[in-house]
């Protein structure tokens, strides 16, 4: 029995293979068209035999993901979410918003999960490519100031070569 997240992290660290157990028996029964095309997936078979064997991905970078989830979960929560790089099924990068909650009438006993895969891709495509404007407005606007900060100093400059010219006559 785990009395906080923090039971649960520490339990989960300290005996991996329970967590690759644990995750190694996640069972896929329903994909969405949505899901399918955000992995390139030809039919809900397709996506759910190489969603099979979830041990299969276990590695120490997703071991942390499903740790945080559970926690986040034992902890209430709910939804869970979090966005990251994952692979298509023709290996081609995708970004996807991951949120998972616990099905109702589940709550007892965790058998039922539901997780929602969104296809963020274009919106990162969409906030990089602003990004890089606001930097090129950024870059703009310094460089109007800094030329007209440099006719000022040109202007007063080309004044008293003026006074020192009349001077001189």
């Amino acid at each position: 029995d785990f009395s906080s997240g923090r039971d649960v992290r520490q339990y989960f660290k300290e005996n991996p293979e329970t967590l690759k157990s644990l995750i190694g028996s996640v069972t896929v029964t329903d994909v969405n068209q949505a899901t399918l095309n955000a992995y390139k997936c030809v039919s809900k078979e397709e996506f759910i035999e190489d969603h099979r064997y979830f041990d299969d991905w276990y590695d120490d970078d997703w071991s942390e993901f499903y740790i945080e989830e559970l926690v986040a979960l034992f902890e209430g929560q709910v939804p869970f979410q979090r966005e990251y790089t994952d692979i298509a099924m023709d290996w081609s990068e995708v970004e996807i918003r991951n949120v998972t909650r616990i099905a109702s009438g589940y709550e007892d006993d965790w058998a039922r999960i539901i997780t929602i895969f969104e296809d963020i891709t274009d919106r990162r495509e969409m906030e990089t490519r602003l990004h890089q404007a606001q930097k090129m407005e950024a870059i703009g606007q310094l460089t109007g100031g800094l030329a007209h900060d440099v006719n000022n100093i040109l202007a007063i400059i080309s004044g008293n070569a003026e006074l020192l010219e009349a001077s001189l006559d």
